[in-house]
Protein backbone atom coordinates (compact mmCIF):
# COMPACT_ATOMS: atom_id res chain seq x y z
CA UNK A 1 0.00 0.00 0.00
CA UNK A 2 2.75 2.33 0.72
CA UNK A 3 4.45 1.46 -2.41
CA UNK A 4 1.28 2.70 -4.40
CA UNK A 5 1.01 5.96 -2.40
CA UNK A 6 4.72 6.54 -2.85
CA UNK A 7 3.84 5.96 -7.01
CA UNK A 8 0.95 8.38 -6.65
CA UNK A 9 2.93 11.16 -4.77
CA UNK A 10 5.94 10.59 -7.38
CA UNK A 11 3.48 10.75 -10.24
CA UNK A 12 1.65 14.13 -8.81
CA UNK A 13 5.06 15.76 -8.33
CA UNK A 14 5.92 14.98 -11.71
CA UNK A 15 2.21 16.49 -12.48
CA UNK A 16 3.51 19.41 -10.55
CA UNK A 17 6.55 20.32 -12.27
CA UNK A 18 4.55 19.75 -15.77
CA UNK A 19 1.97 22.48 -15.26
CA UNK A 20 4.63 24.78 -13.65
CA UNK A 21 6.56 24.40 -16.74
CA UNK A 22 3.53 25.04 -18.86
CA UNK A 23 3.32 27.97 -16.70
CA UNK A 24 6.66 29.09 -17.91
CA UNK A 25 6.34 28.43 -21.36
CA UNK A 26 3.23 30.19 -21.88
CA UNK A 27 5.23 33.41 -20.44
CA UNK A 28 7.85 33.52 -22.27
CA UNK A 29 5.72 32.72 -25.29
CA UNK A 30 3.49 35.54 -24.32
CA UNK A 31 6.75 37.97 -24.08
CA UNK A 32 8.21 36.43 -27.71
CA UNK A 33 5.10 37.56 -29.02
CA UNK A 34 3.74 40.80 -27.03
CA UNK A 35 4.11 44.31 -28.67
CA UNK A 36 6.02 45.31 -25.63
CA UNK A 37 8.69 42.92 -26.69
CA UNK A 38 8.87 44.62 -30.56
CA UNK A 39 8.28 47.90 -29.62
CA UNK A 40 11.63 47.84 -27.36
CA UNK A 41 13.28 45.76 -30.20
CA UNK A 42 12.66 48.56 -32.32
CA UNK A 43 13.44 51.09 -29.99
CA UNK A 44 17.02 49.96 -29.41
CA UNK A 45 17.41 49.18 -32.98
CA UNK A 46 16.45 52.83 -34.02
CA UNK A 47 18.93 53.95 -31.12
CA UNK A 48 21.93 52.44 -32.18
CA UNK A 49 21.34 52.57 -36.26
CA UNK A 50 21.16 56.20 -35.37
CA UNK A 51 25.06 56.54 -33.41
CA UNK A 52 26.00 54.02 -36.26
CA UNK A 53 25.16 56.31 -38.83
CA UNK A 54 26.17 59.51 -36.68
CA UNK A 55 29.72 58.15 -35.95
CA UNK A 56 30.24 57.00 -39.52
CA UNK A 57 29.31 60.64 -40.39
CA UNK A 58 26.10 60.48 -42.07
CA UNK A 59 24.46 63.59 -42.19
CA UNK A 60 21.06 62.26 -41.52
CA UNK A 61 21.40 59.95 -39.01
CA UNK A 62 18.23 60.18 -37.78
CA UNK A 63 16.44 59.92 -41.02
CA UNK A 64 18.84 57.05 -42.03
CA UNK A 65 18.18 54.75 -38.48
CA UNK A 66 14.61 54.50 -39.77
CA UNK A 67 15.68 52.49 -42.76
CA UNK A 68 17.27 49.14 -40.39
CA UNK A 69 14.46 49.74 -37.99
CA UNK A 70 11.64 49.67 -40.34
CA UNK A 71 13.53 46.61 -42.00
CA UNK A 72 13.49 44.72 -38.48
CA UNK A 73 9.51 45.67 -38.32
CA UNK A 74 8.57 44.95 -41.55
CA UNK A 75 10.44 40.85 -40.61
CA UNK A 76 8.28 40.47 -37.71
CA UNK A 77 5.28 41.12 -39.47
CA UNK A 78 6.45 38.78 -42.44
CA UNK A 79 7.23 36.14 -40.47
CA UNK A 80 3.71 35.47 -38.37
CA UNK A 81 2.59 34.21 -41.28
CA UNK A 82 5.74 31.84 -42.20
CA UNK A 83 5.38 31.15 -38.26
CA UNK A 84 1.77 29.84 -38.83
CA UNK A 85 2.54 28.03 -41.98
CA UNK A 86 5.81 26.16 -40.63
CA UNK A 87 3.40 24.97 -37.34
CA UNK A 88 1.02 23.67 -39.48
CA UNK A 89 3.68 22.09 -41.51
CA UNK A 90 5.36 20.71 -38.51
CA UNK A 91 2.76 19.28 -36.01
CA UNK A 92 3.79 16.35 -34.08
CA UNK A 93 1.05 13.46 -35.40
CA UNK A 94 0.58 9.95 -33.75
CA UNK A 95 0.22 7.73 -36.01
CA UNK A 96 -2.51 5.73 -34.41
CA UNK A 97 -3.79 5.02 -30.72
CA UNK A 98 -1.44 2.07 -30.81
CA UNK A 99 1.40 4.80 -30.49
CA UNK A 100 -0.14 6.06 -27.66
CA UNK A 101 -0.55 2.41 -25.93
CA UNK A 102 3.30 2.55 -26.59
CA UNK A 103 3.73 6.16 -25.37
CA UNK A 104 1.31 4.84 -21.90
CA UNK A 105 3.28 1.78 -21.47
CA UNK A 106 6.68 3.36 -21.42
CA UNK A 107 6.14 5.61 -19.39
CA UNK A 108 4.00 4.18 -16.79
CA UNK A 109 7.81 1.59 -16.56
CA UNK A 110 9.25 4.47 -14.29
CA UNK A 111 8.83 7.64 -12.97
CA UNK A 112 11.98 9.20 -13.95
CA UNK A 113 10.64 10.72 -17.48
CA UNK A 114 12.70 9.05 -19.48
CA UNK A 115 13.29 5.50 -21.20
CA UNK A 116 13.51 2.61 -18.84
CA UNK A 117 16.72 1.46 -19.51
CA UNK A 118 15.64 -1.95 -19.06
CA UNK A 119 12.68 -1.15 -22.03
CA UNK A 120 13.22 -3.10 -25.13
CA UNK A 121 14.96 -0.56 -27.44
CA UNK A 122 13.25 -1.68 -30.54
CA UNK A 123 10.44 -0.02 -28.96
CA UNK A 124 11.97 2.71 -27.79
CA UNK A 125 13.32 3.63 -31.64
CA UNK A 126 9.75 2.60 -32.86
CA UNK A 127 8.35 5.02 -30.52
CA UNK A 128 10.63 8.24 -31.27
CA UNK A 129 10.09 7.94 -34.19
CA UNK A 130 6.49 8.07 -33.98
CA UNK A 131 6.66 11.03 -32.18
CA UNK A 132 8.79 12.99 -34.52
CA UNK A 133 5.75 12.55 -36.62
Amino acid sequence: MASSEGHIAAIEERVAAIEERNRRVEADKAWETSLSRRGAIVLITYVIATLTFAVIGTETPYVMAVIPTLGYLLSTLALLPLRKHWRRAHQVHLSSSASLSRVHALMSRGTSGHFDTEADPAEQGSLRRSLRG
